[in-house]
């Protein structure tokens, strides 16, 4: 995997990662070195309202064992966010 496509519905988190910030923050700092490995990537702010069906699995990922987990049906949470 050498192509990445980041998005985050936070504007000022895509604003300090791509501008930096006055002092040097550790975690921006982090963040920065990852993204200045070998590979292409893409940092786009995404709407809060097109992001709830993502944010939403996340959220509920937290409450789930750690490892990798196969689901044979789509959880029912997101489609509430999925709908025109």
């Amino acid at each position: 995997m050498n192509r990445i496509a980041i998005e985050s519905d936070s504007l000022n988190s895509i604003s300090t990662i791509k501008n930096g910030v006055p002092t040097n923050h550790p975690l921006v700092s982090a963040i920065k070195d990852i993204l200045d490995r070998d590979w292409l990537w893409t940092l786009d702010h995404i709407p809060r309202q097109k992001n709830m069906a993502a944010d939403w699995i996340a959220k509920c990922s937290c409450n789930q064992n750690r490892g990798l987990e196969i689901l044979t049906t789509p959880p029912p949470g997101p489609f509430f966010y999925l709908t025109p």
